[in-house]
């Protein structure tokens, strides 16, 4: 629900999953992480910038 407002625009077409998912995360905010668990990504956060 925190995340539904926050957009980002970019291209990560080159990297491995696990850079995409930290460049997204740095970009929503300070306070967001990712867990891998499986085949399940779980992307928590306070929200956007």
């Amino acid at each position: 629900e925190k995340l539904k407002e926050c957009h980002l625009t970019t291209s990560l077409s080159d990297q491995p999953l696990t850079e995409k998912l930290k460049i997204v995360c740095r970009s929503i905010g300070n306070n967001t992480s990712f867990e891998m668990n499986g085949n399940q990504i779980i992307i928590t956060s306070e929200g956007c910038n």
